[in-house]
């Protein structure tokens, strides 16, 4: 095979190749680096077209959480949130507008399709869609040329699914210094509550005892039996759950079958059917929070008389619980409260907040709270062997800190001036427990509270009497007793026989009474169960509700709390608070989402848990003015490609150097 052999290059197309070489480093450099920045320049223009944000705070507060995806991604059919902001609104309020923008887009990205946002023109059909629908509308001032206006208009959202629509607002407040608008930090919690509440399939009826309020006239007197619990009720309770909300239920009956979970705040000298009823619930599964309240903030302040006695201590104290008589206070400052006392506004040790360290970390209800308070509570005991020996499982859920104590006596709360107690007094105390378990009735082998005692079987008319009925050889009187016959009195003559009344006239014989059949028994209803129509169940009347049965024994869940307080009106933020929200603006108002939590672990509903205790937190995040803003934007254009250029100047003078 012949080998081909190629001529020498010339001398001149050597001299043109070694140019070539030269250059073409250089030149593929330059070209490699217009490139680049070209392809940088047109991804920061699309990137710059999309949404992206970094949260970058400690706790990612601003990240749309999983409790919030999780609920998005349990819509099975389209959902519709539609967004009404008004034209009249502050342009302090922009950053909040776009703040409100950007996590509304998270939340159709999450929803996989079927969430849907709408901003509405608020044109005069806007604004009259708005507010049928019931949107909020608020007052706002602006600040203009050494003048303050007011303008009121509506911010606020509608979520539609199916034939269901609930409503959020206001989305705008102001921030702690007056000076600014924020978006509001619990918009998140609301919004994700919204749209569970809608589209939940998993139902679960709360119940509430409450006592119902007096006539106005007497409730303006702080008359007795004043209900001081109606924001925990309308507020919360009856916003969360709806239709599936059963307020004021009544314990002189027994308790609906279809309640699952029952809230009892502050009990007061119940009587034995009230508590009867009460242990009866919780014996056929049902999920019992008992809020017991024996020192009250107006028992302190002398409205009212000696602590409270609940009625229900008979039945707690069978079950292994009690509640040690005095108020406990917490002397670590960490854990004091803030009260308007006679003294002026202090620290106040009867004002526990139980923190994060003092909350059960494994129990998903209380975990995520930084702190929650209690007001003049009580110390719950649960006696351990009783427990045990009845095999149910005990969990405390919140305590004092180790500084906690307490105080025997009810007098002088009201003073902050109080001395710390010795040493050997400090301890934690147990402010809150769950149990849950077997229970066995109180009543087993007593006759239920205001039963009737059975009446006596009447014999038919005619019979010969049982010989039970027959007196005993006891009760017959002996020889002695019985009268010598000149004791007897003489008898007068018998009457003539013309004076004899006549026999009665012999009644006519009727045809014959067939015999009645033998009926089968009917099968014993289940518990709330109705009888047959017509055969009145177990004795009833035709058609009714039997009624549940009595149970000796049964599996159930009680939460026990010191306090009721803690979700009451007195402490509650709104105008019902007797504190003029001191208390509040110390330490939050954390005792009702605190039991909302508690409601909804107690119910299954696990999604809302951390997401509510995220809302309770007061979260700010200073915006970024419109000035700085803009500098960046301008930087964030500028800033990549500058770079990339810099980089391929830098790459083309090294190689010209080297060649």
């Amino acid at each position: 095979m012949a080998t081909v052999v190629m001529p020498p290059d010339s001398p001149s197309t050597e001299r043109f190749r070694g140019r070539l070489r030269a250059r073409n480093p250089l030149a593929l450099s330059l070209a490699a680096s217009l490139l680049l920045l070209l392809t940088f320049v047109l991804a920061n223009v699309a990137l710059a077209r999309t949404s992206l944000r970094v949260d970058l705070t400690s706790d990612r507060l601003f990240t749309l959480s999983e409790p919030s995806k999780r609920v998005l991604a349990g819509l099975t059919d389209p959902a519709k949130i539609s967004v009404y902001w008004g034209d009249k609104l502050p342009a302090r309020a922009e950053p909040v507008r776009r703040r409100l923008e950007g996590l509304l887009e998270e939340y159709a990205a999450n929803s996989n399709g079927r969430l849907e946002v709408v901003w509405v023109k608020m044109d005069d059909a806007g604004k009259e869609e708005a507010q049928k629908r019931g949107v909020h509308e608020g007052t706002y001032s602006e600040l203009d040329a050494n003048q303050v206006t007011e303008a009121r208009d509506y911010d606020g959202l509608a979520i539609s699914y199916e034939s269901k629509t609930e409503r959020v607002g206001p989305l705008i407040e102001s921030s702690e210094d007056q000076s600014t608008y924020q978006l509001t930090s619990s918009l998140e919690y609301e919004l994700s509550t919204a749209i569970y509440k809608v589209s939940r399939v998993k139902k679960a009826v709360v119940g509430l005892v409450r006592s119902a309020p007096p006539p106005a006239f007497m409730a303006a007197q702080g008359a007795e039996g004043e209900d001081h619990f109606s924001v925990l009720a309308q507020g919360l309770l009856a916003k969360v759950y709806g239709d599936d909300f059963r307020d004021s239920v009544s314990l002189a009956t027994p308790v609906a079958a279809d309640v699952t979970v029952l809230i009892v705040p502050a009990p007061k000298e119940w009587n034995e059917q009230q508590a009867y009823h009460l242990e009866q619930f919780v014996l056929r599964g049902g999920k019992l929070l008992l809020l017991l309240d024996p020192i009250a903030v107006r028992q302190v302040f002398g409205q009212e008389g000696p602590p409270t006695k609940s009625g229900l201590e008979d039945w707690l104290t069978h079950i292994g619980v009690s509640l040690t008589p005095g108020v406990v206070g917490d002397f670590d400052p960490h854990n004091m409260g803030a009260a308007a006392t006679r003294d002026g506004l202090a620290r106040y040790p009867f004002f526990v907040s139980s923190l994060r360290e003092q909350l059960s970390q494994d129990n998903p209800a209380t975990r995520d709270f930084a702190s929650v308070p209690f007001y003049f509570p009580s110390e719950v005991v649960i006696d351990e062997q009783k427990q045990a020996a009845a095999g149910r499982n005990v969990t405390v859920l919140a305590t004092t800190s180790a500084k906690g104590f307490l105080k025997k006596e009810t007098y002088g709360l009201a003073s902050s001036k109080l001395a710390p107690p010795a040493e050997d007094q400090f301890g934690k105390k147990t402010l809150l427990v769950a149990i849950d378990g077997p229970f066995t009735s109180y009543w087993k082998g007593k006759p239920q509270p205001g039963e009737k005692p059975p009446e006596p079987a009447t014999p038919p008319p005619g019979s010969a009497p049982a010989m039970s009925d027959a007196p005993a050889m006891s009760d017959v009187p002996a020889m002695s007793d019985v009268p010598a016959m000149s004791d007897v009195p003489a008898m007068d003559a018998p009457p003539a026989m013309d004076d004899a009344p006549s026999p009665l006239p012999e009644a006519p014989m009727g045809p014959e009474i067939p015999k009645t059949p033998d009926v089968p028994k009917a099968p014993e209803a289940p518990m709330g169960a109705k009888g047959p129509e017509g055969d009145g169940g177990a004795g009833g009347a035709p058609g009714k509700d039997t009624g549940p049965v009595r149970l000796d024994s049964g599996r159930g869940l009680l939460i026990v709390a010191g306090d009721a307080e803690l979700v009451s009106d007195d402490f509650s933020g709104t105008r019902k608070d007797i504190t003029r929200g001191i208390t509040s603006m110390w330490g939050g108002v954390n005792g009702f989402p605190f039991v909302n939590n508690l409601v909804d672990w107690m119910t299954g509903s696990d999604d809302l848990l951390a997401l509510r205790a995220r809302g309770s937190e007061i979260r700010r995040l200073e915006e970024v003015p419109k000035e700085t803003a803009s500098m960046l934007e301008k930087v964030n254009f500028a800033a990549a490609p500058l770079l990339i250029l810099i980089a391929g100047i830098l790459v083309f003078v090294v190689r010209k150097f080297r060649s």
